[in-house]
């Protein structure tokens, strides 16, 4: 086959089985830079290629096939196999330049099927190559974006019901990045607040068409509340349904963007070559045209080529070819317009022809050089896309991005950056225009940064000042990377340049309240680390805020409450709202000395970008707590006085009414006695009146002695007091009262196990003892020996002691008001006299405690002593 094809576009090197040149198109003249007469019948096979690119060829072929023989020819097994070879290589012009091309290498064979030699289609990718890098320049900008904003996006396929989250996006809303999402994936996480409204939203932005710009809030799969602003774009078909929505999720509560990923960009497709004569009838095509189209050669062969070509398409491409055959040149097919192959499965491709004459015996034919640009059509528009995102993206968080070219001082800024610095779109940049805006008291610091930044490879974060071509003074934070060729030197700076003015003037501010806040200020970070503190706090505790900057906050808190502490933070952190801390407890801390302070804490959440503080208003109250000590005491003192003066009201009433009682009934007698020994007319009447009168005064004597004796009792302020065992109480009563023990066979039993002392007078639980035993013989059963039990116990934390008889019993419905009256008795007793329980009553009570009786008749009697001690 005889071919002579000239191309500016493709260049075609043909060779014989003597690898001889035969062929070398006008593209190969172009693309190489030698020239056809000068290479046409010369022995030169890989003039063009790099050595060490061909050695990698060899090798590839020879483990394709298994071959160890090192002097192979790897042209003639790739002939042998019906087979062809398809990469990119390094191409060397004649002027010693290279670039990158890709290279189809196929065998040349008759009819019959024999070898006669081997063409190679060359064709350069240095454009989609540059193409491949500014993508990848403007994803890593995007990708720098993103961690510095924590921003997602996002899109939904409402046909499908299908929704896409970048990555970030899965770990704003704490996702596992490998489920399978739909619309109700992401309406679960909203709050239940905000579901009507979102729902409500996203409703009317389909019905509208217009995407409507949300705020609200989503509990994240770990229970998180977050507030996330949503902006997007609704994307109808060429009928207006709605078929896409698309746009970016901001996680706003930390106000910071989420790293936005893109996906990564397909691997490009190799030229499919299709060869077509005059008649339109395909001649010939390669393995990758198999590929691109989906069908063999020999369903191609013969066919018309309008096969290949969608019919809406077919008049133009019928015009195309017949312009080319009536002036035969190298061109490419539909510069201006858009060119689609047809899939043999009806899928319409979008492709990139270039056309080249080749005259053969048979007549002219045309190469069609054919290259799938699917997956470039794809990557312009994602990047038109991302492009969108990224100005939203910037627009929304006062952020722009930035290139400067260190080797040509060159400086390219994002749109939304020329607004921030406030410069003209259309302004050609470099470094000084940048280095004119900024403030001339940073001026040096920024020129500092840039020189150690280049010294180290390795970009300085900056926080400065600017001054906008209006004269707004703004503060700007700016993030870069370095960019460096092989040789290690810079060659380029790029990165994000946000304006914080506003920021830093509510930094400020908020360091002002702080300072000025009359109590000590200690703000906190999640982890419990000391972030901030205000002077007040450095005056309380002694420390400086440079010793305690990101230490633990126990060191303020004394090591015995640390446990409770950490259980006060847990609480506030699974609820976090303006709160007391420690509610009715009494908290303390710990100065530098080791001191503790009594201290009152408030605790508030505040939200910032690095995440959840908490600010501590801490109030030292130890003048308030002296003040409430010496009120309590004071209370206290003024209650035991008051219970004394109502108790010994109490007392004065009953010794009022009890004096009353007892004296009014003798002196009366004693009066009426007296007026009838007045009236008496004998002697004899006189003597027997006159004893009676002895009798009256004898006994109101004894009444006077007692009342006098209960009235010195209660009137004792100090009662001297020691330890007393009660079973030597008992035994000396026993000894007092040997005589009735054993005149009455009285059984005495007790149980002093539980308090076997007491400390208390000695005379007067010497005389309760006497009293309550004696009476419990005196008044004992003629019908059963006396059994007295006399036990200590302890009620409701108070000790008290019993006496349990089973003499004759007391009438308590009819006596029970006056059982420890003066004078009363209620048995026939030749020695009752009712003086015994009386003073019992009066010694107990002035020692604050009390009395009480249970009594059945013909049972017996128990009396309890009420000490009103604690144990």
């Amino acid at each position: 086959m005889n071919v002579s094809p000239n191309s500016d576009i493709t260049a075609i090197i043909a060779i014989n089985k003597e690898n001889v040149i035969y062929q070398f198109n006008k593209g190969a003249e172009i693309l190489l830079g030698y020239s056809a007469s000068d290479l046409i019948g010369m022995k030169k096979t890989n003039f063009f290629l790099v050595e060490d690119e061909y050695q990698k060829f060899q090798q590839d072929i020879a483990k394709r096939y298994n071959i160890n023989n090192p002097n192979f020819d790897a042209y003639q097994v790739l002939a042998d196999n019906d087979d062809y070879d398809a990469r990119e290589w390094t191409v060397t012009k004649k002027d010693g330049t290279t670039f990158r091309a890709h290279s189809t290498l196929t065998a040349l064979k008759t009819d019959t099927g024999e070898c006669i030699g081997f063409m190679r289609i060359l064709k350069n990718v240095d454009a989609q190559k540059k193409i491949e890098r500014e993508l990848l320049r403007k994803n890593h900008v995007l990708n720098e974006a993103e961690k510095l904003t924590k921003m997602g996006h996002w899109q939904w396929n409402t046909t499908i019901n299908k929704v896409t989250w970048s990555s970030n996006l899965f770990n704003i809303f704490e996702v596992d990045p490998n489920q399978t999402l739909n619309f109700d994936s992401y309406f679960n996480f909203v709050h239940p607040d905000d579901k009507e409204t979102v729902q409500l939203s996203f409703d009317k932005s389909r019905e509208d068409k217009v995407f409507y710009e949300l705020l609200h809030r989503i509990v994240t799969t770990s229970g998180k509340l977050k507030t996330i602003q949503l902006l997007g774009e609704v994307l109808t078909d060429e009928s207006g349904n709605v078929v896409e929505l698309i746009g970016t999720c901001q996680d706003v509560t930390q106000q910071r963007m989420a790293e936005i990923k893109f996906r990564g960009l397909l691997e490009s497709a190799p030229d499919a070559m299709v060869i077509v004569n005059e008649d339109g009838k395909i001649q010939l095509i390669n393995k990758q045209a198999e590929k691109l189209f989906g069908y063999s050669s020999e369903e191609l062969i013969g066919k018309e080529v309008d096969l290949l070509i969608p019919i809406k398409y077919k008049p133009d491409k019928e015009r195309d070819l017949d312009e080319f055959f009536n002036n035969a040149m190298p061109r490419k097919m539909d510069d201006d317009n858009e060119v689609y192959g047809l899939h043999k499965t009806g899928r319409e491709i979008p492709l990139q022809i270039s056309l080249s004459p080749l005259k053969t015996e048979e007549g002219i034919l045309v190469s069609a050089a054919i290259r799938d640009i699917t997956l470039q059509k794809k990557i312009e528009t994602d990047l038109l896309r991302k492009n969108h995102i990224l100005n939203k993206a910037e627009r929304l968080t006062s952020i722009g991005s930035w290139i400067w070219n260190t080797v040509n001082s060159d400086v390219t800024f994002s749109n939304n950056l020329y607004r921030i610095f406030e410069i003209d779109s259309n302004e050609v940049l470099n470094f000084d225009s940048y280095l004119n805006c900024v403030h001339p008291d940073d001026k040096e610091m920024v020129d500092i940064s840039i020189a150690k930044s280049i010294e180290d490879n390795l970009f300085h974060d900056l926080l400065h000042r600017i001054i906008t071509t209006s004269g707004k003074v703004k503060m700007v934070q700016i993030f870069g990377e370095v960019i460096s060729d092989n040789a290690g030197q810079v060659i380029e700076f790029m990165g994000t340049c946000q304006d914080v003015t506003q920021q830093r003037m509510a930094e400020i501010k908020f360091r002002g309240l702080l300072e000025s806040a009359p109590d000590a200020m200690v703000i906190v970070n999640e982890h419990g680390k000391i972030q901030l503190i205000n002077k007040q706090a450095e005056k309380l505790f002694g420390y400086t805020p440079e010793e305690l900057k990101n230490k633990p906050v126990e060191v303020l808190i004394p090591e015995s409450e640390v446990d409770e502490h950490s259980n006060h933070r847990k609480m506030f952190y699974k609820m976090p709202k303006t709160r007391k801390m420690g509610e009715g407890q009494e908290l303390f801390g710990n100065n530098k000395k080791g001191k503790k302070i009594p201290i009152q804490i408030s605790l508030s959440p505040l939200k910032t970008e690095e995440g959840l503080l908490v600010s501590a208003a801490i109030r030292d109250i130890t003048i308030q707590k002296k003040a409430e000590k010496k009120i309590l005491e004071a209370k206290e003192g003024l209650e035991v006085l008051a219970s004394k003066l109502t108790f010994q009201n109490t007392q004065l009433a009953d010794f009022a009414h009890i004096t009353s009682h007892n004296l009014r009934a003798p002196v009366s007698n004693l009066n009426t006695l007296i007026e009838f020994y007045k009236t008496s007319e004998t002697e004899e009447e006189r003597r027997g009146l006159f004893e009676k009168i002895e009798i009256v005064i004898k006994h109101l004597t004894e009444t006077l002695n007692t009342l006098i004796q209960a009235l010195k009792t209660k009137s004792e302020t100090t009662v001297e007091k020691e330890k007393l065992e009660f079973s030597e109480i008992l035994d000396k009563t026993k000894e007092i009262l040997t005589g009735q023990i054993l005149a009455s066979e009285a059984k005495i039993s007790t149980d002093f196990s539980k308090y076997p002392n007491i400390t208390y007078n000695k005379v007067y639980l010497e005389s309760i003892f006497l009293n309550l035993l004696s009476n419990s013989i005196k008044y004992k059963s003629e019908d059963r020996i006396p059994e007295i039990f006399i036990q200590s116990l302890v009620e409701d934390g108070l000790l008290k002691l019993k006496f349990k008889d089973n003499g004759l019993g007391i009438n308590l419905k009819r006596h029970g008001q006056k059982v420890f009256g003066l004078n009363k008795v209620f048995h026939r007793h030749k020695d009752a006299k009712g003086v015994g329980l009386f003073m019992t009553k009066v010694q107990i009570e002035s020692m604050g405690g009390e009395i009480t009786v249970e009594s059945e008749v013909n049972v017996g009697s128990t009396f309890k002593i009420n000490f009103n001690e604690k144990r």
